[in-house]
């Protein structure tokens, strides 16, 4: 009887690549509770044999991928995955050393802690023909600048920033701000508690505004409309801890789930999260083992969480009876697209569509170290680290493909000797060649670099710059001296 059991739940998956190119092999992975991988040649396909269960198989080659979730049967079944393979999506650098939160103000990229204050607030002046990018620290001047900072966010009106104004009688002010950190406008949010600091993020074409633990929650639909309240709606489980929440349109998704202490002491067989939906009033409940961190709507009919390590998309079309549709294995966290989700791994961001099971990688980072992710309205910015801890920011446009692949041809000219180093800034790219120690040269009376030495360093980073690949003809190289 075991026997039978067990080659009940025998089946197949048959990976092929509809479009790969025989230059080279595609490789493939199975992903589950474990990992099959390897590759496979242009026109080939490979009949491997897996369990019964659920399972994300991936196939890449040259930059270029396909992602599927697949449930299989068992009872010596075969499931077909036949994948087109996506380029990455165009990419541009946009700024050094960027802090931990970013936004781009009319393409110009602005960076902060955070939190603190307006003062601390740092602008990436781009680069030009005859000056590489730099931070310049908020040149405005002004009482303003000290002002508690809560967040920056971009609406249909523009770029503003919430902070709170005043002294004897401080109110939360959404401040209208242009590239250069200049206010355009200003407008009292009077409903806000003043004694309570604030986070906003894009709601629609408004903007929501919550506390941290979210105990209030606002909505405006423009920055001068009165803002809607919205009932946060309770857990059945009193136990849980409201972790993160999203709205759209007429829902709202409330991820109830144990903080990490209270996870200690959790038994295998109770429920580590609730995700609580509301539509029209009405609240509707999913349970889970996991413990998710988020949770967001991901389609127009779906839902996507995280927990520390997985993603999980659930199909709430029949809001009554939610159906989980897919799980993406070893992401780190997740952000809403246009187009369902960006599902954040180690190795690279994935745009996935849950109402299709179907995604691909947009971005993989190689040898560079993510660092954080913030959406914008043509993509993301994507902040990474390079050699020597090197940070810097990048623009993915998620409407074209990647032709260069810019950021690894950098990465790999950083590791030139003859390179001190680079800063890039969209087509300007900077280098500081390294010429070593200068040497005293008896007929001038000083030290200086051989003018010979230097030829032949230019000369060798110029040979790099090809061989790296580098298109020279789209790319502005300048040497700094």
């Amino acid at each position: 009887m075991f026997v039978g059991y067990t080659l009940s739940r025998i089946s197949f998956i048959d990976i092929s690549a509809a479009n790969a190119t025989s230059d080279s092999n595609v490789s493939f992975s199975i992903k589950s509770n474990s990992n099959i991988s390897g590759s496979i040649k242009a026109g080939q396909t490979i009949h491997k044999m897996v369990k019964a269960g659920n399972y994300e198989v991936t196939l890449s080659q040259n930059e270029t991928s396909y992602i599927s979730t697949v449930s299989v049967s068992g009872f010596f079944s075969s499931t077909t995955v036949s994948g087109k393979l996506v380029p990455e999506k165009a990419r541009t650098f946009i700024g050094d050393n960027p802090g931990p939160c970013v936004q781009l103000i009319s393409n110009v990229l602005i960076s902060y802690s955070c939190s603190g204050t307006l003062d601390e607030v740092v602008i990436h002046v781009p680069a030009t023909a005859t000056q590489p990018t730099y931070t310049l620290k908020n040149p405005s001047s002004g009482s303003y600048l000290d002002r508690d900072l809560d967040g920056f966010v971009q609406t249909n009106e523009g770029a503003f920033v919430l902070a709170k104004s005043g002294y004897n009688n401080p109110v939360h002010t959404m401040y209208g701000m242009n590239s250069e950190l200049l206010i355009t406008s200003q407008t009292p949010l009077p409903d806000l508690d003043s004694n309570t600091i604030y986070s906003v993020k894009p709601l629609d074409k408004g903007f929501s505004v919550f506390n941290s633990p979210v105990t209030q929650i606002y909505t405006y639909s423009s920055v001068h409309a009165k803002p809607q309240i919205v009932k946060i709606p309770e857990s059945t489980n009193k136990t849980l801890k409201l972790s993160s929440f999203d709205l759209s349109s007429n829902k709202g998704v409330f991820d109830y789930s144990y903080d990490n202490e209270d996870n200690k002491n959790t038994s295998s067989q109770q429920s580590k999260s609730q995700l609580v939906i509301t539509k029209e009033s009405i609240n509707y409940y999913i349970s889970s083992d996991k413990n998710y961190t988020s949770a967001i709507f991901c389609g127009s009919h779906s839902i996507c969480t995280a927990d520390s390590n997985s993603m999980d998309s659930y199909d709430i079309s029949d809001i009554e009876h939610p159906i989980k549709t897919a799980t993406l294995h070893d992401v780190l966290d997740i952000k809403s697209s246009d187009s369902g989700v960006l599902a954040i791994e180690k190795d690279g961001v994935i745009n996935f569509n849950p109402e299709t099971n179907i995604g691909s990688v947009e971005f993989s980072t190689g040898n560079l170290a993510y660092n954080g992710l913030a959406k914008d309205q043509t993509g993301y910015i994507l902040s990474l680290s390079g050699l020597n801890n090197k940070r810097f920011a990048l623009l993915v446009n998620q409407t074209s493909p990647n032709i260069d692949s810019i950021d690894k041809k950098v990465y790999e000219l950083q590791k030139v000797s003859e390179i001190s180093s680079i800063s890039v800034y969209r087509q300007y790219v900077y280098i500081s060649p390294n010429y070593g120690d200068p040497v005293f040269n008896n007929q001038t009376g000083y030290f200086d670099i051989d003018p010979k030495l230097k030829n032949t360093v230019k000369n060798k980073i110029a040979a790099a710059l090809i061989d790296g690949g580098i298109d020279t003809s789209k790319y502005k190289i300048i040497f700094t001296n």
